[in-house]
């Protein structure tokens, strides 16, 4: 048993149940440099950080790599300058998504775009003939968003807390490279569906684990401390 094996031994008992099935038997898959450890659910396979940080900790994560630290820059200013410079680029994406989702409901409606970032796939909604509304937890972003791109529809709010909206107001959620943050995904998804028209449709876009059984430790994914989960289509 080498050093690594003896440490995931040794915290075993400190975990807590499968936040998928609620099994209780792990395999280490991946420590991180700050000793957080990422373990694979031996019944459903979902990976994920266990235990999880405390959210004062997943706090101070978040806002280091969103805003950055003393003279290094966060991804704050390089997403915005990346959208800037790649505007068209972004664009089709956007309304590729957009084209996809329609296929599925070509009556539009109303959209909500959860951690929806500075509101630029938002914007490209509203700009289809959709009515919409965002939500996001990082202020810059929000800011950005109502001055910057004229959405009032952006607020500030987080999937912790319980989402300001009626039961039943949107016929289409999305979701785009936010699941993976959320501290207990499931509860959130049962939030999602109390704000979704019966029929109505849930989009999410997250980065699929497969791809690290070609990467191994060095899948990127696993390198954000503000990932905690990581599914693959099976665990999704």
């Amino acid at each position: 048993m080498n050093s690594k094996d003896k440490v995931f031994q040794s915290t075993q008992s400190q975990r807590t149940p499968c936040e998928c099935c609620g099994n209780n038997r792990f395999s280490p898959i991946h420590y991180r440099k700050d000793n957080t450890l990422i373990v694979r659910c031996e019944h459903c396979q979902l990976e994920g950080v266990n235990p999880l940080p405390d959210p004062v900790a997943m706090k101070s994560f978040y806002r280091s790599e969103m805003v950055g630290e003393d003279s290094i820059p966060g991804y704050f200013s390089r997403y915005i300058l990346e959208r800037q410079k790649r505007e068209r680029s972004f664009s089709k994406l956007y309304h590729s998504q957009l084209k996809q989702i329609e296929s599925f409901k070509p009556g539009k409606g109303s959209l909500l775009d959860l951690g929806c970032g500075a509101g630029y796939f938002l914007r490209c909604a509203l700009d289809r003939g959709w009515k919409g509304y965002g939500l996001e937890l990082l202020s810059e972003y929000v800011q950005h968003a109502q001055e910057n791109l004229s959405l009032p529809q952006v607020k500030l709010g987080s999937l912790d807390d319980s989402l300001p909206f009626e039961p039943r107001t949107f016929d289409v959620v999305t979701m785009w490279d936010l699941i993976e943050h959320l501290r207990h995904p499931l509860a959130c998804l049962e939030k999602i569906n109390r704000v979704t028209k019966p029929g109505g449709l849930l989009v999410i876009w997250t980065p699929n684990v497969k791809n690290s059984v070609f990467t191994k430790e060095r899948w990127l994914s696993y390198a954000v401390k503000q990932h905690f989960y990581f599914f693959s289509r099976d665990s999704l």
